[in-house]
């Protein structure tokens, strides 16, 4: 049952075996609120983008990580692998495993969206619950567009603060930070700022 691609997976391992305790933030939906929770801090992505919006908003630790899907998952999809039929029917039932809806794919094929700016520019839509915008496609596209745009926006405002962090076989040093480069379903953007002398307003 898929929530997140494996590369954001990493990329949190990465983080917390790189960066020192509590030094940093990561933004991103609710799945890295668990894995981080005892090593750094999380931010939710909606409220970013909510924060973002209005006043003045900072984030006070040294290094902020920004998770953006670009092909944004079909949330919680079951996700199988090619292999006799069999092997499923104990858990799953026929009906189930035949069913080629929306929520089911089958390896290779992972079921996703594209975010696009067009996508960025839409209200995101009411909800009791804010988890249920994550879980629906049609919002978690709104959300991840807007961020994609707000880290396009950051970057031409301070053309030096912004990289591309993300965890692959190759990479490169850049001021002692492991900077490495995005695919075409995933990106890790990280700054860095300066604690205890100013930080960025998130407000654009």
């Amino acid at each position: 049952e898929l929530s997140r691609y494996s590369s954001a997976v990493n990329v949190t391992n990465s983080i917390i075996d790189t960066f020192p305790e509590h030094s940093y933030t990561i933004v991103s939906p609710t799945e890295e609120l668990y894995p981080v929770i005892q090593y750094g801090w999380h931010e939710e992505l909606l409220t970013f983008i909510e924060e973002s919006e209005q006043g003045d908003y900072t984030i006070p630790t040294e290094n902020v990580f920004i998770y953006i899907e670009k092909r944004p998952l079909i949330y919680a999809q079951r996700h199988f692998f090619d292999g006799p039929f069999w092997l499923g029917e104990e858990k799953y039932s026929s009906q189930f495993l035949r069913h080629s809806g929306r929520a089911v794919s089958k390896s290779p094929e992972i079921k996703k969206i594209q975010i696009s700016e067009a996508e960025a520019q839409k209200d995101l839509p009411e909800a009791y619950n804010p988890w249920l915008l994550y879980k629906k496609a049609e919002s978690r596209v709104i959300i991840e567009s807007k961020a994609f745009e707000w880290c396009q926006r950051f970057m031409e405002k301070y053309p030096s603060a912004m990289n591309v962090f993300y965890e692959d076989d190759a990479f490169e040093r850049l001021q002692g930070i492991r900077v490495l480069y995005e695919d075409d379903d995933f990106v890790c953007y990280f700054f860095k700022q300066d604690i205890n002398d100013s930080l960025y307003n998130l407000n654009l």
